[in-house]
């Protein structure tokens, strides 16, 4: 094989081991399990790269990668001259064999021009260039609607400016050759301004999207550093040696990547999920494999993993809604179903005299609070560093605590729904909307407990921001029942990264409306975005830290700060004693202490144990260690509230029995996690306290955790015996029920 496959295979290889290097230690096993982890998942990265190594290796051929050193000219007295041969003559002479079919030779430079003239004009160019492309994408996907039109313009727009950058570069250039020639200074100031000029464009790109940065795949970055040490070690070592090994080698080559190629797209891979989530390089290989073999074009492949067991019905994939009794599995889980989980109406039972008749209801939810990073829960972690909550853990005693309180799902833009329709997001109806649009929008028919209270005579108020998912950019329609829906308050959002702390301002807009409110019953929302990432120190909270948890901490403290003014404006208006007050956060945030950071990317704890209290004027304070979800606030509100117009609609559960120390008559719930925008990536799970039963639709895997004996979740717990059977059973018919 040429010198060329060799050094690609050497690029691929060292990609690969450092990509299955990361998928390793990103994942729960420890010891010789994150070893088998490490060399299964380089065996499957071979399997998807065998090929792509052989045809980069052809393709560095073709680049004019040379295979043989550059044969020298005699200088013999009977050769010609160089001041004898045409200059054109010349270039054929030195061109090496096969280089008139290298397409670089097309590009000629000015005469005299050196690596450091180009090196002037280039650098520069190309930052230029960079910045331009970014500040033009940031333009075209706020300014069209039709993204593949963005698109398009975009790769005209980068192509007219690398044809432009080519003829003006080159004249460039040589106008910097003749000013060196003339001053040597000057040709050296010019090449340093190049440099320093592209690095101070670059620098400020990096640091304008420093936060962007941060949530890539680390990985990503060490498997092209791998592969780039591969390559330029493996050129090092075969520079003298144009052919290596007999010919019948590169045949055998291409066979062997061909089968391993096969292997890899047909053999049910369970390490596939494993690199199809925590993969860097490898994760974007599969999931472009998957894409292209997609037949039928549902949205999922039957090969490599994808999970569609029809490749060529659309009608058919993992997606699809579960129709029991007709004979096909429709969404390539478990066979027909014949039967789908559906939970029936929460329980109305009489609140207890003391609670006042006419309660106001006071909802502030919390932005990615983990469980730990509040004083009240008690739980060993962030909070038991710092002093993150004192204003919340003087509320909590008198009020209603839960120990075990679950996000429905890790995404704020599903579970704030879950919260108001008391509905598992695959519960709601949605409708889909325009590509304009990143999320689905509510259907008028899905339950919404602010809709229900404005009916009953409450005054409705929603107090949030400018994310697009609350507002009329994205319709999702969560504005549907409320008298007052303002958004007003501007946030610095982008690619997941909020910047400054605008809960004070939402804050000063909430205690506005309480004075307008305070003669009439309400319902009052207020959702405070700290602590999402990015995690800044706030300005008033004390210095915890320059750590991520510590930054994370001190939003959390600015975050109390607001609700304890909230609640202040609530008391000094006499309205505390006639008020029902909820603080939950919308989902937990993870410190890679399951291999990923921040939200929305599993079913861990980390990610969806929550904080939460009520306080409940006549009720007095406890703390309930039943697991209780979002969808339960709800039902537990109207019941207080004396509301039973829609109480029936909900599917949460009522947990005025658990108030006054009864029990709940169903003892467990479901979590869901997909993408909001086609519904991809789906997981589910049932908690029955202590257990929590995890399946994955990507690779179909179970994971089963008991959180009392494993509150970490280090470790599945053996999934086997009839108790075991009954959870699997009725997550099944919630995953045959699913519709998203």
């Amino acid at each position: 094989m040429k010198r060329s496959t060799w050094a690609a295979i050497a690029a691929v290889s060292s990609a690969l081991l450092v990509d299955a290097l990361g998928v390793a230690l990103k994942s729960e096993n420890r010891g010789a399990g994150r070893l088998a982890v490490f060399f299964t998942a380089a065996a499957y990265e071979l399997c998807l790269s065998a090929l792509f190594a052989l045809l980069l290796g052809a393709a560095f051929a073709w680049l004019g990668v040379r295979n043989s050193p550059r044969k020298r000219t005699s200088t013999s007295p009977d050769r010609a001259t160089p001041e004898s041969v045409p200059a054109s003559a010349m270039a054929e002479t030195e061109r090496a064999p096969g280089a008139s079919a290298n397409p670089i030779s097309a590009l000629q430079l000015s005469p005299g021009v050196n690596r450091f003239d180009l090196s002037s004009v280039a650098l520069p160019l190309l930052a230029v260039g960079a910045l331009g492309l970014y500040r033009l994408t940031l333009l075209f996907w706020a300014s069209f609607h039709n993204r593949e039109l963005a698109a398009l313009l975009l790769v005209c727009a980068t192509l007219g400016y690398v044809v432009c950058m080519g003829l003006l570069g080159n004249r460039l250039a040589g106008g910097v050759a003749r000013l060196r020639e003339r001053n040597t200074r000057l040709g050296w100031s010019a090449f340093g301004a190049g440099v320093s000029s592209s690095v101070g464009i670059v620098t400020w790109l990096i640091v304008d999207n420093r936060s962007g940065f941060a949530q890539l795949n680390a990985w990503l970055g060490l498997s092209l550093l791998g592969g780039a040490l591969g390559l330029g070690l493996a050129l090092l070592l075969l520079r003298r040696r144009h052919v290596l090994g007999p010919r019948w080698l590169g045949l055998a080559a291409w066979l062997s990547a061909a089968a391993l190629f096969v292997a890899g797209a047909l053999v049910p891979w369970k390490v596939s999920s494993g690199v199809a989530q925590r993969g860097a390089g490898s994760q974007l290989l599969l999931k472009a494999l998957r894409n292209l073999s997609d037949f039928d074009r549902d949205g999922y492949s039957s090969l490599w993993g994808g999970g569609d067991c029809r490749g060529f019905d659309s009608a058919v994939h993992p997606g699809a809604v579960e129709v029991p009794g007709d004979g096909i599995d429709n969404n390539c889980f478990g066979g027909d179903a014949s039967d789908t989980q559906e939970i029936g109406a929460p329980q109305w039972v009489e609140a207890p005299k003391t609670v006042p008749k006419k309660l106001n209801v006071l909802l502030i939810s919390i932005e990615t609070l983990r469980a730990d990073a509040v004083g009240f829960t008690q739980i060993e972690g962030i909070a038991a560093r710092h002093k993150t909550t004192p204003r919340l853990d003087a509320l909590a005693e008198r009020s209603i605590v839960f120990d075990n309180f679950y996000a429905t799902t890790p995404w704020t833009r599903l579970s704030l729904p879950s919260i108001l329709s008391s509905r598992p997001p695959t519960r709601m109806h949605w409708r889909a909307q325009g590509r304009a649009q990143h999320m689905r929008a509510l259907e008028p028919d899905t339950p919404w407990i602010p809709q229900m209270l404005q009916r009953a005579g409450y005054s409705t108020v929603a107090i949030l921001n400018s994310f697009r998912a609350f507002t009329k950019v994205e319709s999702a329609g969560f504005d549907r029942g409320f008298d007052v829906y303002d958004t007003s308050t501007h946030l610095s959002y982008s690619g997941g990264t909020m910047r400054g702390h605008i809960g004070r301002a939402e804050g000063k807009l909430a205690m506005a409306q309480l004075e307008r409110l305070k003669d009439r019953p309400f319902f009052l929302w207020l959702h405070l975005m700290e602590p999402h990432y990015l995690y800044q120190r706030s300005p008033r909270a004390p210095n915890f830290g320059d750590s991520e948890r510590d930054l994370y901490a001190s939003e959390v403290w600015e975050a109390d700060a607001v609700v304890g003014e909230v609640l202040d404006k609530l008391g000094a208006l006499g309205l505390a004693d006639s008020t029902l007050v909820t603080v939950v956060g919308d989902h937990g945030e993870e410190f890679k202490e399951h291999g990923e950071s921040w939200h929305g990317s599993n079913l861990m704890q980390t990610q969806v144990h929550t904080a939460a209290l009520m306080h409940v004027p006549g009720i007095p304070p406890a703390r309930i260690h039943t697991a209780v979800s979002h969808e339960d606030l709800g039902p537990t509100w109207l019941n207080l509230t004396g509301q039973r117009r829609g109480f029936s609609d909900l599917r949460g559960r009522n947990l005025l029995p658990l108030l006054g120390g009864g029990r709940l008559a169903r003892d467990y719930f479901f979590l869901e996690r997909y993408e909001v925008n086609n519904g991809r990536g789906y997981m589910a799970a049932i908690v029955h306290y202590p257990f929590k039963l995890i399946y994955t639709e990507e690779g179909k895997r179970f994971e089963l955790y008991d959180l009392e004996a494993d509150p970490g979740e280090r470790q599945a717990a053996p999934r086997e015996g009839p108790a075991y059977q009954t959870l699997e059973a009725l997550l099944a018919q919630h995953v045959d029920g699913a519709r998203r």
